[in-house]
């Protein structure tokens, strides 16, 4: 799973949501450069799927896509 916080003004984090990563064992996720998905890999599943984020709340939504990769362990992004 995945979980969303927030971060108060005091630095207090207060849990917004988790959600089902939809692959075994995530290892690693990341947020694309515009902030509109979020990748996660799994690395048992052999899968790195894509979340899509809420700009205005920063929750997540299964979008049903992925791609599958010999055992992903790290997302990057480049310019």
């Amino acid at each position: 799973s995945v979980s969303v916080l927030e971060v108060a003004h005091d630095g207090a984090l207060k849990l917004l949501q988790t959600v089902a990563a939809g692959v075994k064992v995530p290892r690693n996720i990341g947020l694309d450069p515009s902030g509109r998905c979020l990748l996660v890999c799994g690395q048992e599943s052999n899968r790195v799927v894509v979340l899509k984020v809420d700009p205005a709340s920063g929750r997540l939504a299964a979008t049903g896509h992925g791609i599958d990769v010999d055992a992903p362990m790290c997302v990057t992004f480049a310019e």
